[in-house]
């Protein structure tokens, strides 16, 4: 998708439109039927390998299911989109900054005497509305859908005894038409006015600049220095269209400022920040104006900032096989367990240049096995022991229960995110993934990463225009997506899109005691003991780092 046509201003500057009764914003979406159907057969096979296979028929049974269901979706909404816009409310209180200290035809200061100058600040009849770069525009897509899920799910259940069965079964979930993060209609363009080009010319004219032993700049400094002309920057700069004459490049600080440069760094080039750096300064935009660029050099509005526009386009995808044992009262012994291997996916827009893509859902885990199981010891009046035991034996040792709840699963998604793996493989940095604490702090810490890797990940990112900035790093690491030998425009272009892996294994367990005592024929006393975390296991799962930036943070 071609974001803009750099030079073709013949757009409209936005206007905001008040709501008035039965305005409409987006089309009303009227065919949202939502079927549901369930399906269950006894197969009824009384021979043959199926027979031995099923067993019992009259213990066996297929299920199958379907059902749509749709998201509504409260009031708020679509109400706070619209509220960002501005003219929704207006700030009457008096005071400078609001320009209503004092009252039409009075002068400052205000005393308390002259009550009638104390009153509340003029309020206009109408909202104010006024085109804002901070506010920008919010919107809705006319061809807003109502979300929705379809969920199907198979399966067979099987006795393996009188007490207990097993079954087993697949589960899935398509989401459809969800919201989402907004799709972004200023999203800086470097590519179709040539900026991207102009960037990599700065960035040699910075390497020129160094290695002729001149100040970190990224100016042009004439014939014959290894450097060239960039006249969008000098533009942006200083206003001025002369860019093939080197003093044309002496009025500005700017080529020269710690702040631009970084940009330009080697091993870590940003030319999506430097486009930022330009277009984020109004005297450097108006710079640009004045030397004939075109208002909407970078972007598909210069009237506003953010375009921000809900979309219904939003999908996700859950797919899991679950396995279920049953075992119901028996012998004083209930028990439920389950496994589940599971993917979930969900949609993400890295840009509007490209399609929504799915990604691994970080919120769940692969591998969950849960267990919850309960045992009435078998030591009472009307029990295997204990039948003919005399009163105060039976007030003892009767009427003790336990329960134990527990889980294991497999650790969060990690995703670190758009970074290029150096010295290790991807099966690698999974098995390099375990929690250590760290005592020597107060308190203490926990990564989840071994310390050479987060040491020499630091380095790969402390980088500024000389080189690396605290020592080269060796070994293993993760480092930035963009160096010497590429910059990216879209998200993946020079390194995966995202790296993932799977936090450590989490598991824990609860325990219950119950002691039941009589106290005559209709009242019973129990006293239970609960036991929380039996194991004292900690779940660092959902605080773990992340990304880059926090791939040497610890957890207090």
């Amino acid at each position: 998708m071609q974001l803009l046509q750099t030079g073709n201003v013949d757009g409209n500057t936005p206007v905001y439109e008040p709501f008035r009764a039965g305005t409409t914003r987006y089309q009303t979406d009227r065919n949202n039927l939502a079927p549901s159907l369930g399906v269950p057969w006894l197969p009824g096979v009384k021979t043959g390998l199926w027979r031995a296979i099923l067993g019992d028929p009259d213990q066996v049974t297929i299920r199958a299911g379907y059902a749509r269901a749709f998201s509504r979706e409260g009031l708020n909404r679509f109400a706070v989109p619209y509220e960002a816009n501005p003219g929704a409310s207006f700030d009457a209180v008096r005071n400078v900054a609001n320009g209503n200290l004092v009252l039409p035809g009075e002068t400052p200061p205000v005393l308390y005497r002259e009550t009638s100058g104390l009153g509340p600040g003029t309020v206009p009849l109408s909202p104010i509305s006024a085109i804002s770069r901070t506010a920008g525009v919010n919107l809705f897509d006319p061809d807003w859908e109502v979300g929705f899920a379809d969920s199907f799910s198979a399966g067979i259940q099987r006795s393996i005894s009188r007490d207990t069965a097993i079954e087993i079964r697949y589960v899935g979930t398509r989401g459809r038409d969800l919201t989402e993060t907004p799709e972004d209609w200023n999203e800086l363009n470097i590519v179709e006015n040539g900026f991207l080009n102009e960037f990599k010319i700065a960035q040699a004219n910075l390497a020129s600049n160094l290695a002729a032993g001149r100040a970190p700049t990224i100016a042009y400094f004439g014939p014959g220095t290894g450097t060239s002309p960039l006249p969008t920057y000098l533009a942006y700069f200083t206003g001025s269209r002369n860019a093939n004459d080197p003093s044309a490049y002496s009025t500005s600080t700017r080529w020269s400022s710690n702040a631009i440069v970084a940009r330009f760094a080697p091993l870590n080039p940003n030319p999506q920040a430097s486009a930022g750096d330009l277009h984020g300064d109004a005297t450097l935009r108006a710079n640009a104006i004045a030397a004939g660029i075109p208002a909407n050099f970078f972007v598909l509005n210069p009237d506003v900032g953010p375009v921000n526009v809900h979309v219904s386009k939003g999908s996700t995808r859950y797919d899991a096989v679950q396995l279920e044992l049953r075992r119901r009262l028996s012998l004083g012994l209930a028990m439920t367990a389950s496994y589940s291997y599971a993917k979930a996916w969900i949609s993400r827009l890295d840009s509007l240049r490209v399609d929504r893509t799915l990604v691994p859902a970080s919120n769940a885990v692969p591998h969950s096995l849960k267990l919850t199981a309960n045992y009435d010891l078998p030591f009472d009046r009307g029990r295997r022991f204990g039948t003919t035991a005399n009163r105060w034996l039976e007030g003892v040792a009767g009427g003790w229960s336990a329960n134990v709840t527990g889980k294991v699963t497999s650790g969060s998604i990690l995703n670190f995110g758009n970074v290029r793996l150096v010295g290790m493989t991807i099966d690698e940095l999974q098995r390099s993934i375990q929690y250590r604490i760290d005592q020597t702090t107060t308190p203490a810490r926990v990564y989840n990463l071994p310390q050479d890797i987060i040491d020499n990940t630091v380095r790969a990112f402390s980088v500024n225009a000389a080189g690396y900035t605290a020592g080269a790093p060796t070994g293993r690491y993760l480092a930035p997506a963009n160096g010497l030998d590429c910059i990216q425009v879209l998200r993946g272009d020079c390194a995966p899109k995202d790296l993932f892996v799977v936090a450590p294994v989490f598991s824990r367990f609860d325990f219950a005691a119950r002691k039941r005592i009589g106290l005559g024929r209709t009242t019973n006393l129990t006293v239970q003991v609960d036991v929380l975390n039996l194991f004292n296991a900690i779940n660092f799962n959902r605080w773990a780092c992340r990304g880059t930036r926090s791939i040497g943070t610890a957890i207090a």
